[in-house]
């Protein structure tokens, strides 16, 4: 068995067998400047970004894989219409998110990488994971399955209609029902 005690170290060892005069790299966009810089300084050769590459690929799918991805959208599914039918004003964005997060495992999601839920003015956050804001009259969620393997998100804005607004029916749309969206 090989032990790697740095990348440097990596470098060298590959560099011995086959001289590396290129290596691509995947996820420079999304890697710290730190992390970055030891990449960098560990391998002294030409570092190409395969992010296009990659991303080509992963578009290519088989019968199996395009199954597994339309069991995950089923399960994530589920769980934003399971919140999107409990009665969710008064409650925590904490408690809602388990509602969701409930469904799937119910409904066979083998794990939930996050969920996100944020409520009001927590909407317009970059990540708006779950807190104990109290939900008074939109929720916007976001559910990640795992199914087979395969990864689904599924986006909705659940409007949530506030019992004390005029016209108010009670019932929970999705934005999709309510703004044609």
């Amino acid at each position: 068995m090989v032990q790697y005690t740095s990348l440097k170290a990596l470098y060298e060892e590959l560099n011995t067998k086959h001289p590396i005069q290129k290596m691509g790299i995947a996820g420079f966009d999304a890697m710290s400047y730190d992390l970055g810089c030891t990449i960098r300084d560990a391998f002294p050769c030409d570092l190409v970004n395969i992010n296009d590459m990659l991303f080509k690929l992963r578009l290519d799918k088989s019968e199996h894989e395009a199954a597994c991805l339309r069991e995950a959208g089923r399960i994530a599914e589920g769980g934003v219409k399971a919140v999107m039918n409990a009665d969710i004003i008064g409650m925590s964005e904490h408690q809602a998110a388990s509602i969701g997060e409930a469904a799937c495992r119910a409904a066979g999601a083998e794990a939930m990488i996050f969920t996100l839920f944020s409520s009001r003015e927590r909407t317009e956050t970059i990540v708006g994971k779950s807190s104990g804001k109290i939900i008074e009259e939109q929720l916007l969620g976001n559910a990640k399955t795992i199914a087979s393997k395969y990864v689904k998100e599924m986006d909705e804005v659940i409007a949530v209609r506030n019992l004390k607004m005029p016209g108010a029916t009670g019932k929970y749309h999705s934005a999709s029902e309510l703004y044609g969206v």
